[in-house]
């Protein structure tokens, strides 16, 4: 009983940094790239392709991964995604040439997909009967925690022992994932599918996302290529869509309720990365101290996670939906404070932030718990990639539009006001969506992934 307690206790831990390393492969990263472009004399363009290298097989593989966490067996997976983690990591880390350092890029992207599908599934797996809810929470705590503390001493690393520690770093968490699940049941394989259906899928994900990360990038190509690249996403995505690999997606996705649960996702993301791209440009440019900016930025992601294990208990007394709205409701008020604010001060802008990060915890937890619900236990890997798929199209158009904004507003108090009006709607909209969620689907119990030996 002891040894089980155990057991359960790493995987629920191993679900948390499973997630933490895959945020840190992309955060700290940023953090490092300024002294990356010094050492290794990058072009603007160059370091743009460090950051794409990373998003691109995220998103291009989170479907396939999905997949896999439903049929190759979560041990065998999680395993690959830290082994592609860390190696992926150690190439980066020594790393001469640009080349080499986005293909080690591109390998941790390949295993930060993986690990983001499979760590709701563990994190179940390791959950009491009935505390689904509180393990989800341990996810929707330390991704936030993460992203305050991940560029703290990812700072502090670069500046005591240089950009490559960063990397080594990485390798030593993916290390650490695979400690940590030595006790993971692995999963039994019901299905799989054609290698040529998954580098169909793959292929044109990975085009389509290009595509648009390129298209609303802030700087880069301009007018009517930028146009040209966003029709072809858009193109690219219709042509996936209607594919047959896309078949067990459109299902998913024609349950009942679940467009209203994905659009919200993207909603809530785009709001919540839109406010924290465009804040910053503002308080710079209204002369607040880099310290200060730093505190405004970490003030959202920190009432995430101070908000997370209560979110994690509400929702396993069943208020799911009603969570969730109240969630994306608070993001609305807190953008809307901010596009409200006559003149926004650095105070200003930690308190309203940390308001939208209350409200982005609240959302995410419970929002989990029904996109779990709908895909049922032979889907949990798939429905986890659904909705990070959903998640990272609303990561990619945040910022992007937000920029637009605060474009359109002539880049001062009214380029705030218009980031933050953008912001509000979309929250608004996602919780109206989240109104269209069925109750009955939120009162069906949480599917636990079913373990067997593997053979």
């Amino acid at each position: 009983m002891h040894s089980h307690l155990i057991g359960k206790r790493s995987l629920l831990l191993a679900s948390g940094v499973m997630v933490m390393t895959a945020q840190q492969a992309l955060l700290v990263v940023l953090v490092a790239l300024p002294a990356i472009e010094e050492d290794l004399g990058l072009t603007g363009a160059a370091v743009h392709w460090v950051e794409i290298g990373f998003l691109v097989p995220m998103v291009a593989l989170a479907l396939a991964a999905g997949r896999w966490v439903d049929t190759v067996g979560l041990g065998r997976v999680v395993r690959g995604g830290a082994a592609g983690m860390g190696m992926g990591a150690a190439i980066a880390a020594i790393a001469f040439d640009p080349a080499v350092l986005v293909a080690g890029r591109v390998l941790q992207g390949t295993g930060s997909a993986v690990l983001l599908a499979a760590a709701p599934a563990v994190a179940l797996i390791a959950a009491a009967p009935g505390a689904s809810g509180r393990a989800l929470g341990v996810l929707a705590t330390v991704a936030p925690a993460g992203a305050v503390l991940g560029p703290l001493y990812g700072g502090w690393l670069i500046d005591t022992l240089g950009w490559r520690s960063v990397f080594v770093l990485g390798v030593l968490h993916s290390v650490l994932v695979v400690l940590l699940v030595r006790s993971l049941p692995p999963r039994s394989v019901t299905r799989r599918a054609t290698t040529r259906s998954v580098v169909r899928e793959v292929t044109l994900l990975a085009a389509g996302f290009t595509a648009l990360l390129l298209g609303v990038a802030p700087g880069g190509v301009t007018g009517s290529h930028r146009l040209a690249l966003v029709v072809t996403a858009l193109l690219v995505a219709a042509a996936w869509w209607w594919s047959p690999p896309a078949a067990d997606v459109r299902a998913l996705l024609r349950v009942r309720g679940s467009m209203a649960v994905h659009g919200a996702l993207a909603g809530v993301y785009l709001a919540v990365l839109g406010l924290l791209f465009v804040v910053p440009f503002f308080l710079v440019d209204a002369d607040a101290s880099a310290g200060a900016v730093g505190m405004a930025v970490a003030a959202e992601p920190m009432g995430a996670a101070l908000i997370g294990p209560v979110a994690g208990r509400l929702t396993d007394r069943g208020s799911s939906r009603r969570l969730a709205v109240c969630g994306t409701a608070v993001v609305a008020i807190g953008a809307a404070l901010i596009a409200a604010a006559p003149e926004l001060s650095t105070t200003g802008a930690v308190w309203r932030l940390a308001l939208v990060g209350v409200g982005f915890g609240l959302f995410v937890t419970p929002t989990q718990d029904m996109v779990l619900r709908l895909g049922g236990p032979t889907n949990v890997g798939l429905a986890t990639a659904v909705s990070n798929l959903a998640r990272s199209i609303g990561t990619a158009l945040g910022p992007a539009a937000a920029a637009a904004a605060w474009s359109w507003g002539d880049r001062g108090t009214g380029g705030l006001r218009a980031a933050g009006a953008l912001a509000a709607v979309a929250g608004a909209a996602s919780a109206g969506a989240l109104l269209a969620f069925p109750t009955t689907t939120v009162r069906d119990p949480v599917p636990v992934p079913a373990t067997t030996k593997e053979t």
